[in-house]
C-alpha cells in the first residue's frame, strides 16, 4: 500500500520535472524570440545604411568622387578636395559610409555573403579605396594618423578574401 509520504514525494518529484519542463519550454521560447529580434535589427540596420547609399545628396556625392575628382599627388589632393569644405564634406561622408559599413561587418551584424550580393556596395569599396589608397596612406604619414580610413581599407582586403572564397555571390 502506499503511504501518503509516498504519495507527497512522487507529487513533488512531478512537480519539479513540470517546473523543468516548463523552464525548458520558456528557455527556447525567449531564445527563438531573441534571434527574431537579433534578425529584425539586422534588417532594420541594412535598410538604414541602404537608405543612406540611395539618398540623393550622398549618390551625387559618390558620382561626383567617383567621375569627376582627379589630382596629381597628394598636395593637389589637398587644394582641390581637403581644403574646400564642401567638397571634403563629400569625401568624408562618403569614408563615413564605407568605414561603418565595415563595422557592421566586423561586428557581424552584416555577413560578407550579404555583402558581396549588393555587388555595387562591394565593388564600389574596392573601387573607392583604391582611388583613395594613396591619398589615406599619405594621410597617415604626415598628420600621424595611422588610422585614417582604416575600416575602409580592412573592408576592402575582406571583399577580396570573401570573392575568393565565395565568389561573385550575384
Amino acid at each position: 500500500m502506499i503511504d501518503v509520504q509516498t504519495i507527497s514525494i512522487v507529487i513533488a518529484a512531478t512537480s519539479v520535472v513540470v517546473a523543468a519542463i516548463s523552464v525548458l519550454i520558456e528557455t527556447r521560447k525567449a531564445e527563438k524570440q531573441r534571434k527574431i529580434e537579433i534578425e529584425t535589427r539586422r534588417a532594420n540596420l541594412f535598410i538604414q545604411l541602404y537608405q543612406q547609399w540611395c539618398n540623393t545628396e550622398f549618390v551625387n556625392y559618390w558620382m561626383d568622387v567617383r567621375n569627376r575628382w582627379e589630382w596629381k599627388d597628394y598636395d593637389d589632393f589637398r587644394k582641390k578636395y581637403m581644403l574646400v569644405s564642401s567638397e571634403w564634406t563629400k569625401f568624408l561622408s562618403i569614408c563615413g559610409f564605407f568605414e561603418s559599413l565595415a563595422l557592421m561587418v566586423k561586428m557581424e551584424l552584416i555577413d560578407m555573403k550579404t555583402l558581396l550580393s549588393m555587388g555595387y556596395w562591394s565593388d564600389s569599396v574596392l573601387d573607392f579605396w583604391e582611388k583613395i589608397k594613396p591619398i589615406a596612406q599619405e594621410t597617415r604619414k604626415r598628420w600621424n594618423k595611422p588610422y585614417f580610413c582604416g575600416w575602409l581599407e580592412w573592408l576592402n582586403n575582406e571583399i577580396k578574401k570573401g570573392e575568393q572564397q565565395l565568389g561573385k555571390v550575384w
